[in-house]
């Protein structure tokens, strides 16, 4: 059976390929054992968050690139990572995980998906960062704010007056 250029099937295939191109560049070819076999574990972690994503499972995909990421850290996973996190909205949280991937320490030995991984990263995170909300919290009046005045975010993060923060919109 021919395949479609372009089709799910082919695009999932020519993903794949680079995922593991770029895992099998990020060590060196003397690698022991263990390190093969966290390639391997890696990879096989990768390729089925490619698959839940391509199923529509964005949380149990970024779930497995996560943990594909932990196993052997790579800009290309972590560039998933981060369309993961586009897909679901929390554009703070993939605007900083592209900035991981951006800047990445590959080993001088890593081959071309790697760098690529490093520069689609870099645009599709210049992307995202344009499109997060920026928020200023002031306090009217003469007064500075009262001692111990603790403001948060969605639960989270204490932000202080006066000073610009970025924020999912």
């Amino acid at each position: 059976m021919a395949r479609r250029h372009g089709s799910t099937r082919h695009g999932r295939w020519v993903t794949g390929l680079c995922l593991v191109a770029s895992l099998l560049t990020l060590r060196p070819a003397s690698a022991g054992a263990d390190e093969a076999s966290q390639r391997r574990e890696a990879t096989e972690l990768a390729d089925r968050g490619q698959e839940s994503l391509e199923r529509g499972d964005v949380e149990g995909a970024l779930a497995l690139f996560r943990r594909a990421s932990q196993t052997l850290p790579s800009p290309a996973i972590l560039l998933f990572e981060a369309r993961c996190l586009v897909k679901l909205g929390r554009l703070l949280e993939a605007s900083e995980t592209y900035r991981r991937a951006e800047t990445f320490a590959l080993p001088p030995t890593a081959g071309g998906g790697a760098r690529e991984a490093l520069t689609v990263a870099r645009d599709e995170g210049a992307q995202v960062r344009a499109r997060l909300a920026r928020l200023t919290v002031i306090i009217a009046g003469d007064q500075s704010p009262p001692s111990g005045l603790t403001l948060r975010l969605d639960g989270q993060a204490a932000i202080s007056p006066g000073v610009e923060r970025a924020v999912d919109p």
